[in-house]
């Protein structure tokens, strides 16, 4: 019985293991989803109309192929798998260019009525630097 209970807890627990996690950034209209992979890769997965259960974009089946280098990256720089036009480059004072980014957090925040704005902080893998995504999101008033 003891073991029976020990595996069905492994399962759950290796299920909640497995859930991306997502960061959910909406308007009253439109909502962007963002996910982290097991790399700490910042995905994108869904900008379009509102959805109650973001994490549904997360559990798609797609036909891209991991190893074509077709992850869905938010924020593509230079280095890693990335082989695509970067949205960041940089060269270390030792010559290297890979400014591959590693997820480190998320907040969001309202400081002005109606404007939130969500911070997604991100650290290169040679933990030299750290750089931040703000992503303002409006709500519209009537």
């Amino acid at each position: 019985m003891h073991k029976y209970f020990f595996f069905s807890m492994m399962l759950m627990l290796a299920f909640v293991a497995a859930k991306a996690q997502i960061i959910d950034i909406r308007t009253e209209n439109t909502q962007m989803v963002l996910s982290v992979n097991s790399q700490s890769q910042l995905l994108f997965l869904h900008y379009g109309g509102v959805t109650d259960d973001p994490q549904i974009f997360a559990d798609l089946k797609t036909n891209r192929r991991k190893d074509h280098e077709a992850d869905p990256m938010a924020y593509g720089t230079v280095g890693g798998r990335n082989t695509r036009l970067a949205a960041l480059a940089v060269t270390h004072s030792d010559g290297d260019i890979n400014t591959e980014l590693a997820y480190k957090g998320h907040k969001s925040r309202e400081n002005i009525p109606g404007i939130k704005v969500t911070e997604i902080m991100l650290e290169t893998r040679r933990k030299t630097w750290r750089s931040s995504l703000s992503i303002p999101h409006f709500s519209v008033r009537t």
